[in-house]
């Protein structure tokens, strides 16, 4: 019975209404703090993103490729959606290009004037002009000085050029002429005009070879996309948390409304299933209210939805595992037979052998349609309609007629028969088919797992209520560990279950036969008597 202290009356439990409660807030609060480290989760793949890949990754690319596989490079990588490549041998002239329509020639002084991946360099030109109008050119040489925390482009150099492009005054720039030609002034002016990062990097090829790689990278592309990517990540994270909380609400709501009105009136129903002498067996209980005045009414009809749970359980289990012994037995003879009939349709097996593949295959497909049969026989007499067909007899003559058809086999395999039957007649109601089932399965047994040379024993007696039949054997016997399970479905040795022989549904359909007759069957036998295996079936008489 639940206790009534006066330690428990003083004690106030909360209501389940509290406890939902409570667990809302944590669930928010854990949410926020989940939904805040994959905002910054998302941020950084953004980031990232943005970030494109190292130039210096793709020449050492470079370097390791032969000439003829320059195509198979990952340019758009590299270089971005619209950015191009090109290859210049170490005069400037054009090697290979990965967009045809870009292919030109560089002179010295134009690769000079293109900015390094190594050193961070870069080029700036602009027109001079006075009252008179242009008089000339500046061009300034930026560079990337850094420190300990921080990089900073500054200019390193500058040049002037009158309007014939003559260098009329040079610092900190290296040019290999004091004239540039109009190419040269065009190429510096168009810099950056299709919007694509100009860089270069010498390299030597695997022929050792000096090359140029010219970089047009198109930075907008990962610009783009990064900025896409921090746009989907919020508002996906954004609308994440909107909905975690509406969610939860509903969540919250959904328990004040549907739970507590749903235990009051479970609790009337348990109320009214239960037996007048009923007992409470949960000494104690603390939680909500609810389910305090729940336990009272449960307590009493625990105890049979334990044994009904374990019930279902067993027979859960007993399915499962007879769904596996099913598919394993079927798959063993299939899989042969599908191996060798694809042999010989393939032309593979030579055709000395061919009569040896199609006996094996006759073989498998008789034992398939064994076990198909054995399958149907234990399903039948499982079905509730399942009824026998009861004729009387006399049980020792019917056994007699059984083991003169099954002697001759015997004798030819080995086995020495041995029989203990009376002559008196024992009269009973039986189905003569089903019976001689029950025979074949248990002999069949015995042929199965012993060698020759064992004897079998067939006997009679009676009690004068009871016919006893006795069949045994003086071979192998049967292990302790399957004893106690001789007459579940799919029990066979582990012999038996990896050659493929027997179904482990013989002495099941023995069993359910026999007890279909009103009578019983049993094991006994053991290594220290006589017969080391011995079924013992008890089939009632007619008075």
């Amino acid at each position: 019975m639940l206790k009534q202290t006066g330690e428990k009356k003083k004690r106030k439990s909360k209501s389940l209404y509290l406890i939902v409660l409570r667990s809302y807030i944590l669930f928010i609060v854990v949410g926020i703090v989940l939904l805040l480290n994959f905002y910054k989760m998302a941020s950084e793949l953004a980031y990232q993103s943005y970030n494109p890949p190292e130039l210096s990754e793709f020449v050492d690319k470079l370097a390791k490729t032969a000439e003829s596989d320059y195509g198979k490079l990952p340019v758009r990588k590299y270089m971005g959606r619209k950015g191009y490549v090109e290859i210049l041998d170490a005069d400037g002239k054009s090697i290979y290009v990965s967009d045809k329509s870009k292919s030109r020639n560089y002179t010295h002084d134009m690769l000079a004037l293109i900015p390094d991946i190594q050193l961070g360099t870069s080029y700036y030109i602009d027109k001079i002009y006075n009252e008179d109008g242009q008089i000339g050119y500046y061009l300034v040489k930026y560079a990337t000085l850094e420190d300990d925390e921080s990089s900073v482009m500054q200019p390193a150099g500058i040049a002037i050029l009158d309007n014939e492009r003559n260098v009329v005054y040079s610092t900190g720039i290296s040019l290999e002429k004091k004239r540039l030609t109009k190419d040269e002034i065009a190429f510096l002016v168009n810099y950056g005009a299709d919007f694509l990062l100009l860089q270069k990097m010498q390299f030597t090829d695997k022929n050792g070879t000096v090359r140029y790689c010219i970089a047009h990278v198109d930075y907008q592309t990962w610009y783009n996309g990064g900025q896409q990517g921090v746009k989907i990540m919020f508002t996906f994270f954004a609308s994440a948390a909107a909905i975690l909380f509406a969610l939860t609400s509903f969540f919250t709501l959904l328990i004040m409304k549907h739970v507590t009105s749903p235990l009051k009136v479970i609790k009337e129903a348990m109320n009214r299933m239960k037996s007048p002498d009923a007992s409470e067996h949960i000494s104690s209980y603390e939680g909500p209210l609810e389910f305090e005045e729940i336990i009272k009414s449960f307590n009493d009809m625990s105890e049979r939805l334990a044994k009904s749970e374990k019930h279902r359980i067993q027979m859960e289990e007993e399915r499962r595992d007879m769904l596996m012994d099913i598919s394993h037995d079927l798959r063993t003879p299939i899989t042969v037979i599908e191996g060798y009939a694809r042999a010989v349709n393939d032309g593979v097996v030579k055709s000395d052998d061919a009569k040896k593949y199609l006996s094996t295959i006759v073989t498998k497909a008789e034992m398939l349609s064994e076990l198909i049969n054995q399958f149907y026989e234990f399903s039948r007499i499982e079905h509730p309609q399942y009824e026998l067909k009861m004729e009387k007899g006399d049980l020792c003559e019917y056994l007699r007629e059984y083991l003169a058809e099954k002697y001759e086999e015997l004798d030819l395999l080995g086995f020495e028969l041995i029989t203990d039957i009376p002559d008196e007649v024992i009269m009973a109601s039986f189905d003569r088919m089903q019976l001689k089932r029950v025979f074949e399965n248990i002999i069949s047994n015995t042929i199965r797992h012993n060698s020759e040379g064992i004897q079998i024993y067939a006997g009679v007696k009676t009690d004068g209520f009871s016919c006893i039949i006795q069949l045994g054997d003086n071979g192998i016997g049967i292990p302790e560990s399957m004893r106690d399970r001789i007459f579940e479905p799919f029990v066979v040795g582990e012999k038996a279950r990896t050659s493929g022989k027997g179904s482990g549904l013989g002495m099941a359909i023995a069993k359910r036969i026999v007890e279909a007759h009103g009578g019983t069957i049993t094991l006994g036998g053991s290594e220290e008597e006589m017969w080391h295996t011995m079924y013992e079936i008890v089939i009632p008489v007619e008075l």
